[in-house]
Parts: C-alpha cells; structure tokens; sequence
C-alpha cells in the first residue's frame, strides 16, 4: 500500500515539472546562454574553470538558424559555430558549449554573437548574461 501511494506522489511530481519546464522553456529566447565558474584547483594559485554554453530553443515553435555563432570571454574569441554555406541547417544549431581557465576571484563577462542564415546578414549579441564571478581561494 505505502509503494503505491509513493509511486502515485512521484509520477504527479514528475509530471508537474515536466509541465513547468515545457511552460518556463515556450516563454524563454530562442537562443539561451548560460556560464558557470568552478574552483578546479586549490594548488599553488589555484585554477578556476568557467564554463559557457550557447544552445536553441528547440522546443519552441520557432527554431532558430544560425550561420555562424561566436562565444568571447572577456573580449577574447574561446568558441565558433559554423554552419554548412552550401547545404546549411536549417531548424537550429548545436549546442556550442565548452570552458576556458580564467583567474579566480573575479568578474569574467561571456558574450556570444549569432550571424543567422543568409548571405551577409551581421552579428547580433543574444543573451543578457551579467558577468560570471569565479569563487576566490579559501
């Protein structure tokens, strides 16, 4: 009796977020980008490790195109996205994700800029991701 109740709590919950997340994510941009800094290292100086991500919205209606994707941290170019010129994607991108070492115990800007598909057609900046701080040294 205990099981079944149990089982019955867990499949309403996990329903409820599966509903939450579909809702949270149909309302998002169709270009998300996220960055998150770890302590890697507590040796000598210590090593941090910034992290980024620029990924499509795929479960919104409309998809994005991307013909070429650029990740900076902190003005320099970490990442790039090209898509294909002659046969190019036309539903979205891949994930363009990856991570960089940076010092610890401060402030480290990511930007990412999106060229959608087309000839010519210019950069534009997505995501309004403040600056990312990476933890300092205990």
């Amino acid at each position: 009796m205990f099981n079944r109740e149990l089982c019955t709590r867990v499949l309403q919950v996990a329903g409820s977020v599966v509903l939450c997340s579909y809702a949270v994510a149909s309302q998002a941009e169709p270009i998300s980008l996220q960055g998150v800094c770890r302590l890697s290292s507590l040796v000598g100086q210590g090593t941090c490790n910034l992290e980024y991500i620029l990924s499509d919205d795929f479960t919104s209606g409309n998809p994005s195109t991307a013909r070429k994707a650029q990740i900076k941290v902190d003005g320099t170019l970490v990442a790039q996205y090209v898509n294909d010129i002659a046969n190019p994607v036309d539903f979205g991108f891949s994930p363009v994700s990856g991570f960089v070492q940076v010092s610890c115990g401060q402030a480290h800007a990511i930007s990412a800029l999106v060229a959608a598909v087309g000839d010519g057609t210019p950069y534009v900046k997505f995501g309004a991701l403040p600056s990312v701080v990476c933890p300092s040294l205990p």
